[in-house]
């Protein structure tokens, strides 16, 4: 079968990562978000 298309998101402000999990995000950046979970937070992968 075939997956859906996958959502790509500009980052719109940069991002200070506090954790070993997070990333910094630079204004501009390209993210595939993988996963949104319950708490709000977005799992995603830098393009």
């Amino acid at each position: 079968g075939r997956g859906k298309k996958p959502e790509i998101v500009q980052v719109l402000a940069p991002y200070q990562a506090t954790s070993a999990e997070q990333l910094n995000l630079q204004r501009g950046q390209l993210i595939m978000i993988r996963k949104k979970t319950d708490s709000g937070w977005w799992e995603g992968e830098l393009q």
